[in-house]
């Protein structure tokens, strides 16, 4: 896990990159310590490129943090983002392809509405 603290043209923000294909309880723990300790402007920014599985105590910090400050998830696998949705959590973060597309504030990714379809 690496940790960026960037501001850039006005935007504040920490960013952090998962070099695992696992978030831990403890990585989670340390994410909740890094944003009761940064100011309340900077976003946080969680690239999630390698990542396949996180713990459900992950969805309990977007929406705790969710609320009071910028949440932004990058590069999501299309299971993680699934679960979002499912969860109603999407509502807490703010979801873009890619660093550019956030860099840039271009193609914000919106809700979509899930159905299930018996086979």
């Amino acid at each position: 896990m690496q940790i960026i603290k960037a501001i850039d043209n006005g935007l504040a923000a920490i960013v952090v990159n998962f070099s695992f294909h696992k978030i831990t309880c403890e990585m989670v723990d340390a994410i909740d310590d890094m944003c009761k300790s940064s100011p309340d402007e900077f976003r946080i920014v969680l690239d999630l490129q390698n990542v396949e599985f996180v713990p459900n105590k992950f969805f309990s910090l977007l929406k705790k943090e969710g609320i009071r400050r910028n949440i932004v998830l990058l590069n999501m696998s299309a299971e993680i983002n699934s679960l979002l949705y499912l969860m109603n959590y999407d509502k807490y973060v703010k979801e873009y392809m890619d660093e550019a597309d956030f860099i840039a504030s271009k193609r914000l990714l919106v809700n979509r509405k899930f159905r299930f379809c018996a086979a």
